[in-house]
Order: structure tokens, then C-alpha cells, then sequence
């Protein structure tokens, strides 16, 4: 096979898939992308680590048709070397890779196409057209709470299932629980008992979204499938039962606290330079008309007050400043609202006026 393109659009699209190539395995198969090409000027390049597949389709100038399979981080590291302009990759009888560019060439070791584990067709689908700015807005903001143990293998993802008025996606750790639904016409259809997206299959999928405004989706099996104009992603939803999330969000909560999104992101980065290394606590205490949040470790103290909209009895509270911040940057709209019990109860963290995400994080012993 032989064909010329620019090295830098080569490059990006190599970018665009090596996210999920293994830097080991004991099939050396998988360390490489497959690249094929064909007569009516197309190039794909496919990648895989047998439970997520991402392809890239891009044109090219073909002299002769063909695939290989080529060691990916190698050649990624070559590409980006190479200067500005056209380059020719060619391939001879015996697998060996010829690159060519304008100051020089390179060569490596390709493997054969037909040992890579090529994606199948989803071709007959019924994938539906989602919007790519709400898709990313939900997924952003409960994988920052899924799980990264993977012992707890059904949570480390995110859950997605149906309610008789939209979709909820779904993300805990078990300190911490996030909820978000996208708005209005967002339609897509998922299992009756819902589904379990990896994480590494949601970061691939928020990828694929950049720079795209709508996205073609699709369950097929135990397999989610997501299309761009370009690119395709097929994961392996994760086989595993999640927890019934709904009776851990707190009903009773009847101490509300509404305060400035961004003054309270400012304060709380603050005070978190002096928090514990080994706990990240800060403390916030609600008073009538003002909160203050503290913390206090052998490196130092910081204490910061902040106008706050509430009126019940003073209240102390001691959070993961981590968990905390990324509640509140997952926060639309300039206020965000505590729906709290006691110090001991679970916090709900969520925009003034708008129900479209949650988070529930559990309060640390002052």
C-alpha cells in the first residue's frame, strides 16, 4: 500500500485514537493502529483494546490500496517530529513501513491488517441524533464522581436510565453522588433496566464531541456505539448492577443556603492550600446572612467570610475540599444552593431554581 498526505492531518487523526491503545499486552496487536486504505482515497485508522474500538476517517492521495497494523506510540512520536508538509507512507511485501517527508525517512515495523481485531458494522443501528453540547454538559459532570476502584467495577462509569420525564445520568464513588438529565428533546433510547458506560469509554465518547453539534448514538447489544462526521466509538457497557442511587439522596433536608457560585469557588481554592493531606477537610460554618469557611492543618490556617442567603441556626460543616469543588464547578448559573439536615447528614449541593443536576456529598467529622 502507498499513500501521501499532509503529516500534520496525520498526526491529529493518529491523536484521535491512541487514547485507548495499550502500552503493553501480551497480544502486541493491540499497541498498534490499523491503517487502511483505500482506492477511492480514504484512509481509516482504527484502534482498540478489545472493550473500546475508535476509528478516524480522513482522505488521502492513494497510489495503492491496502492495511497494516503499525506499532502506534512509536509512529506517534515519529509524526510529531517530522516538519511541515507532505509525506509518503508505503509499505513493501515484507511488512516493513517507509515514511517518507521532505528532510528525510523513517522506517518501521508494521504487523498484518488481518490480524487486528477489526470493529464490526453498525450500519443497521438505530442510532439517534443527540445533542453534543448537553451530551458533554451530563457526562462532565458525574464522571468526576465515579469510582476509580476497580474492584467496584459498576461504579466506575456512568449509569444511565430512563424516567418518565427524561433521561438521569448517574455517577458515585460512595462519598459522593452526582445526578444530571439533559434538557428537552434529548432523546435517546436505552435499555429498560438502563446501562453502565465505562469512564474510559465516556472520556473517548467526550472526545469524539469536540467541535461537533450534534452526534448519532446507539445501543446495539452490550455495546454503545457513537458517530461523528469522521469518527466512530464503539465501548463495552459494563456488565454489573448499580446501586439504587435514588434512596441515598437526601429528602429532609430542611436548611437551605443559597450563595455565590464563584465567590465561594474563589474562598474555598483558598483555604485549600491549608487543608489536611491526608483528609482535604474544610469546615463552613452558616450563620444568618453569611458562611464562613476555614481550614486548619500543621502547615497553616485560612479563614474566609462570604454573604450568604440563610436563616437558620448556625450550622458547622467539614467537607473534602476536592468533592466540594468539583460540585461546584459542575454548577450552571452564577448561585448554587445547600439543601442540608444536620452535620452529620448528607449535602446536596445544586443550581438555585434548576433541577437538571445534583450532587450529594457525604460531610466529614469536624
Amino acid at each position: 500500500m502507498q499513500f501521501s498526505m499532509e503529516a500534520k492531518a496525520l498526526s491529529v487523526a493518529l491523536g484521535r485514537v491512541i487514547g485507548v491503545v495499550q502500552h503493553k499486552s501480551s497480544r502486541p496487536i493491540l499497541t498498534c493502529v490499523l491503517l487502511t486504505v483505500e482506492d477511492d482515497g480514504s484512509l481509516h485508522l482504527e484502534s482498540t483494546n478489545t472493550d473500546i474500538s475508535v476509528s478516524v476517517h480522513l482522505s488521502a492521495t492513494v497510489q495503492s490500496a491496502g492495511r497494516i497494523a503499525v506499532p502506534a506510540r512509536k509512529f506517534s512520536d515519529y509524526l510529531g517530529t517530522l516538519p511541515d508538509g507532505m509525506i509518503t507512507f508505503k509499505t513493501n511485501d515484507d511488512g516493513h513501513v517507509t515514511v517518507t517527508s521532505s528532510r528525510g525517512q523513517g522506517e518501521l515495523a508494521g504487523q498484518p491488517g488481518s490480524d487486528f481485531p477489526v470493529m464490526q458494522s453498525f450500519d443497521d443501528a438505530n442510532f439517534a441524533e443527540v445533542s453534543s453540547s448537553e451530551m458533554k454538559r451530563v457526562l462532565t459532570q458525574t464522571i468526576r464522581c465515579a469510582s476509580t476502584d476497580d474492584s467496584r467495577f459498576a461504579l466506575v462509569g456512568v449509569y444511565v436510565h430512563s424516567k418518565p420525564d427524561g433521561l438521569r445520568f448517574v455517577a458515585t464513588d460512595g462519598h459522593r453522588l452526582a445526578v444530571a438529565r439533559p434538557g428537552s428533546g434529548f432523546a435517546w433510547s436505552v435499555p429498560n433496566d438502563g446501562m453502565i458506560m465505562p469512564s474510559r469509554g465516556v472520556d473517548e465518547l467526550r472526545k469524539l464531541m469536540d467541535g461537533q453539534e450534534n452526534i448519532s448514538i446507539a445501543v446495539v447489544g452490550n455495546h454503545a456505539v457513537a458517530r461523528s462526521d469522521d469518527q466512530t466509538l464503539c465501548m463495552r457497557l459494563t456488565d454489573g448492577t448499580f446501586p439504587n442511587y435514588e434512596q441515598v439522596i437526601p429528602k429532609a433536608n430542611d436548611r437551605h443556603a443559597v450563595v455565590d457560585r464563584g465567590q465561594l469557588l474563589s474562598a474555598l481554592r483558598t483555604v485549600a492550600v491549608f487543608s489536611s493531606l491526608k483528609t482535604g477537610q474544610v469546615e463552613i460554618t452558616f450563620n444568618s446572612g453569611a458562611l464562613v469557611i476555614s481550614s486548619v492543618s500543621d502547615s497553616g490556617t485560612a479563614r474566609e467570610e462570604l454573604p450568604c442567603d440563610y436563616d437558620g441556626q448556625e450550622l458547622r460543616i467539614g467537607f473534602n475540599h476536592k468533592y466540594l469543588r468539583d460540585a461546584l464547578e459542575s454548577v450552571e448559573g452564577s448561585a448554587v444552593l445547600f439543601r442540608m439536615g444536620d452535620h452529620l447528614a448528607p449535602a446536596v449541593v445544586m443550581p438555585e431554581g434548576d433541577d437538571h443536576y445534583l450532587c450529594v456529598i457525604m460531610p466529614m467529622r469536624l
